[in-house]
């Protein structure tokens, strides 16, 4: 015999609110992530070196290439006005 659906209870409404926040706060890290990598990568094209990047970005140097590469391939990619 089947069981009756539970309804769901009101303090799933929290839950929901939360997670959206939560998205935008996300999106929001992305969204500054890749500016900073950008000015990572104006910095480095000027004569910046890794040591320097990683003091002024507060990140290892051992992450700054990783954030310098992801700059280089947000830099070349196919922006909407691009495809047809």
């Amino acid at each position: 015999m089947p069981r009756k659906p539970t309804p769901p209870p009101p303090e799933l409404d929290a839950v929901r609110e939360v997670a959206g926040r939560l998205a935008d706060a996300e999106a929001e890290v992305e969204r500054l992530r890749a500016e900073r990598d950008q000015a990572l990568l104006v910095a480095k094209e000027a004569g910046a070196t890794g040591e320097q990047l990683g003091a002024a970005a507060n990140i290892d140097r051992r992450n700054v290439y990783p954030a310098l590469e992801a700059a280089r391939r947000a830099k070349n990619a196919p922006t909407p006005k691009d495809q047809p």
